[in-house]
Order: C-alpha cells, then sequence, then structure tokens
C-alpha cells in the first residue's frame, strides 16, 4: 500500500469512527464543545486511539480525516482530480478544504 492511499484509509477510518457533533446540537445542547463535565475517567479521543493503533500523530489522523473527505468528495465527478488530491502536501489539502467549506 502507498503512503497515499494509507493516509485515504486512515482518513475514512476517522471519519467513520468520530463522534457527530451535530448530534450534540439536535439534543438542544447550544455548544458541541463538552461543557458538560461527567464524573469518572474520560474516554479517549478517536483521533487519539487510531493514532495510536497506526503509529502516527494525532494531527496526522485529522489531516487525513480532511484528505479523506476531500477525496471522496472528489472522486465520483472526477477520479483523476481524487487521485491528485491523495498525493497533494497537507498544506495544500488543508487550504483547498478551507475554500471548499467558506464556499457552502
Amino acid at each position: 500500500m502507498s503512503p497515499q492511499e494509507a493516509k485515504i484509509l486512515r482518513g475514512r477510518e476517522y471519519n467513520a469512527a468520530k463522534p457527530d457533533a451535530s448530534e450534540n446540537l439536535k439534543k438542544g445542547n447550544k455548544s458541541p464543545s463538552g461543557q458538560n463535565v461527567r464524573p469518572g475517567k474520560p474516554k479517549a479521543l478517536t483521533s487519539r486511539e487510531l493514532a495510536k493503533k497506526h503509529g502516527v500523530n494525532e494531527k496526522t489522523i485529522r489531516r487525513d480525516a480532511v484528505r479523506a473527505e476531500l477525496h471522496d468528495a472528489v472522486q465520483e465527478a472526477d477520479p483523476k482530480a481524487a487521485e491528485a488530491i491523495a498525493s497533494m502536501p497537507d498544506k495544500d489539502v488543508a487550504e483547498i478544504s478551507k475554500v471548499t467549506k467558506e464556499a457552502t
């Protein structure tokens, strides 16, 4: 497996496993930031768990998630563009993601 394929797969795994922040909003909470502290040991972050599993940094997992989201969104319309996204530097992927989110 190429490093680019590994990034996409890690990103997809994180995107599938991460909690949906919008669920907090549906429950009537104003912010998904977790202001209510519950007693007991806090659960480890999904990105932290996956980082340990794959032997990478937690931020790498989150960057991979952005890459996978963009890749999958473009894949059906333009497979060549999706392939380009898979091999772009992280900085470029982050910029495209930022511009895309601002446009919607």
